[in-house]
């Protein structure tokens, strides 16, 4: 969301987010999420995994790329058949990689394969993660680099990108644009909601009666409560209340279970984990409105 905020360009855009312990991968158009994944895999997780103490050799390096292509088999072939138009990375290990390409003199800073193999073998002539040395690498990247490198690799490897470049428009701007009402016209979450009511079928007069039942009963807990008013929470209360009916597509039987096993099970864009836990836990049972302080978001 961050991303596509701050990006002129309109199409559909993959963005790459490389972190400490996971990378995702979003293919979206016009703030409307089309593919979104996360794999367990990051500089620093893999820099402990594949690069022992710190050892940069050419059979690490190539250990950690392989690792990086395994872990997006499954999702390569339908992340290219969707495709998209622009590739933007938004992440410290992308950012490093921009910033250094520029400083050896790649000064329309693009990331390429190309390029991404030429900077490998500058990486591989230093044997450990202290002696590393590049231009326009930080210290503080000095670390994490090369195993975000590998991984980056690995990405193109796996999705055959073409060319990438830096996004400026990442995590942190996503959560300013979640804080931000002039934005909540365009919420992600709402268009989530909807999706999935629209994929399971929902009785969407019955979702009304409930949504309307559910409002007048918080609009009377609200009134007595108004220390403990928030948005937030009642934007979470309607989506439940149109959620709630998803597990009849699996029994009517314990269908609040078949629910919350449906919303945990589902990749929910526009969702942080604190708020889809809150979603999944209305559906599956009856909570107190005491309880609802622990599921700020």
């Amino acid at each position: 969301m961050g991303v596509e905020h701050t990006q002129p360009e309109k199409g559909r855009k993959l963005v790459i987010d490389i972190g400490g312990g996971s990378t995702e991968l979003v293919i979206g158009e016009d703030f409307e999420p089309l593919l979104a994944e996360s794999r367990r895999m990051g500089c620093v997780s893999f820099a402990h995994i594949f690069f022992p103490d710190g050892e940069i050799n050419r059979t690490n390096f190539r250990r950690a790329r392989l690792a990086a292509a395994q872990k997006l088999e499954t999702l390569a072939w339908q992340y290219r058949i969707q495709g998209w138009q622009y590739a933007l990375g938004a992440s410290g290990s992308i950012k490093a990689a921009h910033e250094v390409l520029v400083a050896m003199g790649e000064k329309d800073g693009l990331i390429t394969l190309e390029r991404l193999e030429m900077l490998s073998e500058q990486v591989l002539q230093f044997k450990n993660f202290s002696a590393l040395s590049l231009p326009g690498l930080s210290e503080e990247r000095q670390a994490v680099f090369v195993p975000g490198l590998a991984i980056l690799c690995g990405v193109f490897d796996a999705l055959a990108i073409r060319d990438l470049r830096l996004s400026d428009g990442a995590l942190r701007e996503g959560v300013l644009y979640e804080m931000e009402g002039r934005f909540r016209h365009q919420d992600i979450r709402s268009r989530t909601a909807k999706s999935l009511a629209e994929h399971y079928n929902i009785d969407r007069d019955q979702a009304s009666r409930v949504l309307a039942t559910t409002e007048l009963l918080y609009a009377q807990w609200m009134a007595q409560n108004t220390k403990l008013v928030n948005p937030q929470l009642e934007a979470l209360l309607k989506w439940a209340a149109m959620l709630h009916e998803v597990g009849l597509s699996i029994n009517h039987s314990a269908m609040h279970r078949h629910s919350a096993y449906i919303l945990q099970n589902t990749n929910l864009p526009g969702l942080i984990r604190n708020s889809s836990c809150c979603w999944r836990r209305w559906c599956a049972s009856t909570v107190k409105p005491s309880s609802w302080k622990s599921c700020r978001a």
